[in-house]
Formats: C-alpha cells, structure tokens, sequence
C-alpha cells in the first residue's frame, strides 16, 4: 500500500514573499554596485584600485609634514590610463565577486524557500549547499588572483616599478567560511540518507 510524504509548511505566504523580496533586493543592490564600478573603471581616468604595498615605512603625518615611522599594508590609488591588461584585471577584480554574489544569493532563495516549506534533507538541499561552498572557495581564488593582478599592475605604472609587487593576496576567511558551508554539505547528506533508511522501515 503506497504511503504519501507530507510537507510540514513552516512558514507562511507571507514569509516566502519577504524572504524573496530580501534576495531580489540583496541582488538589485549587487547588480547596481557592479554596474557603477564598471562604469568607473571602463572610464579609466582616476580610478580608485586598493594596492598592497612594501617598502613603505614612512610617512609625512608629523609637523609641517615630517616623515613618521609607518607600517603601510594597504593604499588606494586614484589610477589613470591604465594599460589594457592592467585595466582589465581591475575589472575583473570587481566582476568575479559580483558574479559569485548573485549566485549565492540565488541558490541561497532557492535553499531558503525549501527549507520554510519544510523540505530539509534532500538531494537538492545537500546540492544547493555544495554549489555554494565551490562557488565561495572558486571566488576566493579567481578574486583573489585577479586582485593581485590589479594591485601589481596599478603599482608598478605608478611608481615605475620601484615598489616592491606582492606575489598573491591571501585571505583565509573566504576559505574557511567555504570549509565550514562544505561541513554543512556533509551533514545534509547524512540527514538525507537517515531520511531514505527511516522511510525505508516505514
């Protein structure tokens, strides 16, 4: 005798409609922050691109402009007339981040709204968590690279070449963030397999 699976819904209409309203939100301002980047990295003329910098230990801060003992990391450089492949790591740098946001939130709205109507362990689930997790690490690496790129680029055309370049910038919390979104991927896979055995017993 064939038994029908019941969805318990957790949430209610209007609860569906906020949570995608959220995302369709969350979307329109990345896609607006994209565009006007893009439109201000297309122009190439004063461009603020953030460089990483060596060499640099001091700086004018003191009276009358003194030099004071710095520890500088990090600048943003206003980049004019940058060289194509330079202007396109730029662009890049702000392109793959932009890409892997829209994604996330989509499969992030699609998640949700499985999860509010009470479907939780699911091959599509445990899917949906994995895709995040590789777009999280894919975006870090291709980002991350991208940037340097830029850095490098915008650094040697500004000081021509007499600042030491950084080979590759490393954030590590993008990549844990993805570890631990690839640990959940894991539990949803065994909560769907004890959900196959249990209906199995039924």
């Amino acid at each position: 005798m064939g038994t029908s699976r019941r969805e318990t819904i957790f949430a209610s209409k209007a609860d569906l409609v906020t949570t995608l309203a959220v995302g369709l939100i969350a979307a329109t301002y990345v896609v607006i922050a994209l565009i006007a980047r893009l439109m201000a990295v297309l122009s190439n003329d004063g461009v603020p691109v953030l460089v990483s910098v060596r060499g640099i230990d001091r700086l004018p801060l003191g009276p009358s402009a003194a030099p004071v003992a710095a520890d500088v990391a990090t600048a943003t450089v206003f980049a004019s007339d940058m060289p194509p492949m330079t202007l396109l790591s730029v662009a890049g740098a702000a392109i793959v981040p932009a890409i892997a946001s829209l994604a996330i939130i989509g499969c992030s709205m699609v998640l949700l709204t499985r999860l509010l109507r009470g479907r939780f362990f699911s091959r599509s689930n445990t899917a949906l968590v994995g895709v995040i997790s590789v777009i999280v690490a894919a975006s870090w690496a291709m980002g991350g690279l991208l940037a340097t790129m830029a850095s490098n680029g915008v650094l040697a055309m500004v000081s021509g070449r007499e600042l030491e370049s950084v080979q590759f910038q490393v954030d590590f919390v993008p990549l844990l963030i993805a570890m631990g979104i690839g640990s959940l991927c894991a539990a949803f896979h065994a909560g769907d397999r004890m959900r196959h055995d249990t209906e199995g017993l039924v």
